[in-house]
């Protein structure tokens, strides 16, 4: 990193040798570099490790089946087939696969008023409309106390200001 901060050919440090020579050190440099880490097989041609290790093991099974006396041919699997009296298996094994597939997702697509989710959100609907007619009818119980006591203590301010009956007035 130190050399190609002071080698960059846009550096201040290298301004006074040519653009050619600056731009040859780069190259020097990063061909290093790229060879260090394994880009590069130091001929200049890029390293892809990965197509490098798929290359590896092609030629080392070839080396392998060579060695066994393998042909370049694989054998050709074998052709399933059934005769008529073997075809009821094959139906019963597709009928049991449908029912539990059948079984396992039905209760989430057919019946979904009985699915655990469901419920529960049923029964937080029926809580929460609960809650909220419980709080209206405790807010209009308390309009009511606090009406009430205005009234009267209006009331009671009245007879306060109003001079006794008996009393004569002059």
């Amino acid at each position: 990193y130190e050399l190609v901060r002071v080698h960059h050919p846009d550096s201040p440090s290298g301004r006074d040798l040519s653009p050619a020579l600056r731009h040859s050190r780069f190259q020097s440099i990063t061909a290093a570099y790229d060879i260090l880490r394994g880009k590069s097989n130091g001929a200049g041609t890029p390293v892809d490790i990965y197509r490098a290790e798929i290359e590896r093991r092609r030629r080392a099974r070839a080396a392998y089946e060579a060695s066994r006396g393998y042909t370049h041919t694989r054998p050709r699997a074998k052709t399933w087939s059934a005769s008529a009296d073997e075809r009821w298996k094959d139906r019963i094994i597709l009928f049991v696969g449908l029912m539990a597939l059948g079984a396992g997702l039905g209760p989430a697509l057919v019946w979904p008023s009985y699915t655990a989710s469901y419920q529960a959100h049923v029964s937080a609907s029926k809580n929460l409309a609960d809650a909220r007619k419980e709080a209206r009818e405790f807010g209009e119980e308390r309009r009511r106390e606090i009406r009430r006591r205005v009234q009267e203590y209006n009331e009671h301010k009245a007879a306060q200001e109003r001079p006794p009956e008996d009393e004569p007035r002059t």
